[in-house]
């Protein structure tokens, strides 16, 4: 049996590295983010990182409206979720 490693998430992580964001600071914006929606999550940097390194490609609506609001990029330019 094989099994592939995940596909590392290099869009996601350029961003938020060129907005001169830690994962901390990340996951912080998007809490903010999720209040500012009417959508509160629990963003953590374990959830950016699950994200960047490919081993979570999918989060929930909520955590993408926030993502987009956060960077001003769609889900699919991020390379979320698909």
């Amino acid at each position: 049996m094989t099994t592939t490693a995940p596909t590392p998430n290099r869009v996601l992580r350029a961003v938020r590295i060129d907005m001169g964001l830690s994962q901390d600071d990340f996951a912080a914006a998007l809490r903010r983010a999720g209040d500012e929606l009417g959508e509160p999550n629990k963003a953590s940097r374990r959830l950016v990182e699950r994200w960047e390194s490919g081993t979570s490609r999918t989060p929930r609506a909520g955590y993408i409206r926030a993502l987009e609001r956060v960077t001003g990029m769609t889900a699919e330019d991020l390379d979320i979720g698909w």
